[in-house]
């Protein structure tokens, strides 16, 4: 605790030292990852999972993800994010892990650039994806075909396949709204060209625009998958690092 209090003090000096008053940065970039959470409706998830025995998922989950951003011409913020989700859970005789991913491509406006930080509105267009995979009688949730037991042999037959197991996926599009806030720490340079150490929070909200219909690993569709939207919210911490530069007038 005592060596991270003095790095942040001295990054904090270094960062007074090389501010130049109220100048903005011009052109700069800074990427580094993220931590938080997000907020998912698997309600329907949740319903299909429940004669199976298992535990209610919650809808906040938790969520890392990578970042980096460039800044062009003093108010132009574009940049790439992405992140990623996971639960897991045990019912009567089936295990179940749940992954969410997804990326974005993102435009923002500086409305502040100075030595207060950076704040820009988010908007953004980006891909999603779903996996959820079973291990074990997937039929307890109405997947797959019920075993039926043959009255003259006793043997376990049925009229389909009886799935012991079950891969499912299916993706889509976005679109993203939100806001971030940024504050770099300059250091190792002058008031032209400088590195800095970003930290900072980003908000926001998607919207699923397309979507596909849940797929098995042999690309067959399957009917009975959760009704699973990509309509989200999430909050996360970033730390970053990058470079600006302040041009001459």
């Amino acid at each position: 605790m005592r060596k991270f209090s003095l790095m942040l003090i001295f990054l904090l000096g270094l960062s007074a030292s090389a501010f130049a008053a109220d100048e903005a940065i011009d052109f700069g970039g800074y990427g580094g990852f993220s931590l938080g959470l997000q907020y998912l409706n698997v309600s329907d998830l949740n319903e299909m999972i429940d004669d199976a025995g298992f535990t209610e998922l919650s809808p906040w989950r938790p969520y890392i993800g990578i970042h980096g951003h460039g800044i062009i011409f003093e108010r132009l913020l574009v940049g790439l994010r992405g992140g990623a989700m996971r639960s897991t859970g045990s019912g009567d005789g089936v295990d179940m892990s749940f992954h969410s991913g997804w990326g974005q491509l993102e435009f923002g406006y500086l409305l502040m650039n100075n030595r207060y930080g950076l704040f820009a509105p988010l908007i953004g267009i980006g891909g999603f994806g779903f996996t959820l995979d079973f291990d074990g009688p997937v039929h307890a949730m109405g997947l797959g075909e019920e075993p039926v037991e043959d009255p003259r042999t006793g043997e376990v037959t049925n009229r389909g396949e009886v799935l012991d197991d079950l891969k499912m996926s299916r993706g889509g599009a976005h679109s993203f709204i939100g806001l971030t806030y940024q504050y770099p720490f300059r250091f190792a340079g002058d008031e032209h060209g400088f590195a800095m150490f970003v930290t900072g929070a980003t908000m926001g909200a998607t919207l699923q625009m397309i979507d596909s219909r849940w797929m098995d690993e042999d690309g067959d569709a399957i009917s009975g998958g959760p009704d699973l939207a990509f309509h989200s919210f999430y909050l996360v911490v970033e730390i970053a690092f990058g470079g600006g530069a302040i041009l001459d007038e």
